[in-house]
């Protein structure tokens, strides 16, 4: 017999040589649980009758098993006696056993929608059927559709792959969570169940955004705001202008920027009035993420080279042409 599994048990003796009435059974045992009442019925029995009783049972553990049933009855005297039978039952363990090979899952960071794939494995021989995989999903997941899958037949060595969808909630703690699974299946009509924990790993989420732009003390200063719930590290900033057809790139860097911290980067004042804002980080698993954001430069001041290679700003030829008309001005007075 099987662990766990719904077997009908019958015993067929004789009781005494003698004419007994009133007959009943109660079976018993620690290692067995009845399905329906320990208590049978039997009536009047002649002398060396046979009798019968059946019973459905599930066991409860592996091994020998003792059984106890216990009989009572009048006798020819009137009476009342009882007699108990010992009997040992040889309980085997299923050769069913599923387990979990696989778990994989999208990140996971507070305020996301994540899909869980969990890959299964009967590694016995026997087919298991009517199998139910549950998650017991509780604060911070919430279930989007189910948390229950079901399965029709898991023959042995089979695998199956089970997709689950949830989300997290927004001020979920960036920690790791046990989740329980529960697997409910049959053998051949008996039911079996088995629980084990899903470990995931909520790790929160960079989110990098630009928050102002300005000149100051002859620098482009650019302000970052991580408005994640995870420290960006290693943090590159990249600034790519186009100017006369030519590309100009300057690069800063920071150690991180932490949630809810911003932080500033400076670069030389370009001479274009637009650009690409490029932000590298590590992120999960120290991955490099890339991020481009579009910048409007405020505030550009113009540079102009001549061809001798030598720069020469506006304002200075304003002035020139200013003191120029001074000068004419004055020679007409005197003319």
């Amino acid at each position: 017999m099987i662990a766990g599994e719904r077997k009908k048990n019958t015993r067929s003796s004789p009781i005494t040589e003698s004419e007994i009435r009133d007959v009943s059974a109660t079976v018993s045992s620690d290692c067995i649980s009845v399905i329906g009442s320990t208590k049978k019925y039997l009536g009047d029995l002649d002398p060396d009758q046979n009798f019968s009783l059946e019973y459905e049972i599930k066991p409860s553990s592996i091994g020998m098993c003792d059984v106890s049933v216990s009989l009572y009855y009048i006798n020819e005297s009137g009476s009342v006696s009882t007699e108990s039978i010992v009997f040992g039952l040889n309980i085997q363990n299923p050769d069913v056993d599923i387990k979990v090979i696989g778990v994989n899952y999208t990140q996971i960071s507070p305020g996301s929608i994540t899909t869980l794939i969990l890959k299964l494995k009967n590694m016995g021989d026997e087919s298991a059927t009517d199998i139910t995989v549950s998650l017991d999903l509780d604060d911070p997941f919430i279930p989007v559709q189910t948390s229950e899958k079901y399965v029709d037949e898991l023959k042995g060595n089979e695998t199956e792959e089970l997709e689950f969808t949830f989300s997290v909630s927004s001020d979920a703690e960036t920690k790791a969570y046990k989740i329980p699974l529960k697997i409910e299946y049959e053998i051949d009509g008996a039911e079996y169940n088995t629980s084990k924990n899903i470990g995931v790993d909520v790790t929160g989420k960079v989110q990098l955004e630009v928050i102002s732009i300005r000149v100051r003390r002859d620098k482009l200063q650019i302000e970052i705001a991580n408005v994640g719930t995870r420290t960006a590290y290693a943090v590159k900033a990249m600034l790519k202008t186009e100017y006369k057809n030519k590309t100009e790139t300057e690069i800063a860097y920071k150690d991180d920027i932490k949630p809810n911290k911003p932080t500033t980067f400076s670069f030389q004042i370009p001479r274009a009035k637009k650009g690409e804002l490029i932000l590298e980080y590590s992120g999960a698993n120290n991955e490099r993420v890339k991020v481009n954001e579009s910048v409007d430069i405020p505030g550009v001041r113009i540079r102009e080279s001549s061809g001798g290679g030598g720069g020469f700003p506006l304002w200075g030829v304003a002035i020139i042409v200013i003191i120029i008309a001074v000068i004419m001005y004055k020679l007409k007075d005197q003319f």
